[in-house]
């Protein structure tokens, strides 16, 4: 059974209310709610969901005054995929990359509980093959976020692979006139 969202109002005066709680909220409060795993529903004082909105404010937030997750490269990429192509794909990605990150971190945190049970050469196990799906991980994120951009090198390999040359190619458009 799916756990029914944290209701917050949003009152006129920017403050944020609580309603089970019957308590005003502040933004460190709800990012305390979310990252123990509860699902917020943000509606406006005329009843409007606005819960994006109240979540961007979070992220923003965080950003400002914790250690920030985006870099500021990364949020001029974001910004330069709303109306491309991309746009589509990279919020598919990003909801099933989200959602496998954090499966695998679950994932991680529970292997290692066992096998520290076990011993530590299993957890050291278990962590070097959660480390190489994450840094496979990393290197899709990465590609992703550099697409179109020409200045960006492009990401590192997994697996060498071995050099093949390339194919010969044609000049574009006209022989420039020399002299």
């Amino acid at each position: 059974m799916v756990e029914a969202p944290y209701l917050i109002k949003k009152y006129s005066s920017r403050r944020l209310y609580d309603v089970a709680a019957a308590r005003f909220l502040t933004l460190d409060d709800l990012y305390l709610l979310i990252r123990d795993g509860r699902r917020i529903q943000a509606i406006d004082a005329e009843g409007r969901d606005i819960t994006r909105t109240v979540l961007l404010q979070v992220l923003a937030e965080r950003e400002e005054n914790g250690e920030p997750l985006l870099s500021t490269d990364t949020l001029h990429r974001l910004v330069q995929l709303y109306g491309s192509v991309m746009h589509s794909a990279f919020l598919r990605f990003m909801d099933e990359g989200l959602a496998d990150l954090l499966a695998q971190q679950a994932l991680i945190q529970g292997g290692l509980r066992k096998s520290l049970k076990r011993g530590g050469q299993a957890a050291a196990q278990v962590f070097a093959q959660q480390s190489a799906m994450f840094d496979a991980s990393k290197q899709l994120v990465r590609g992703l976020l550099s697409f179109g951009d020409r200045s960006a090198s492009p990401p590192a390999l997994a697996e060498p692979v071995a050099a093949t040359p390339p194919p010969a190619r044609r000049p574009r458009g006209r022989p420039r006139k020399s002299g």
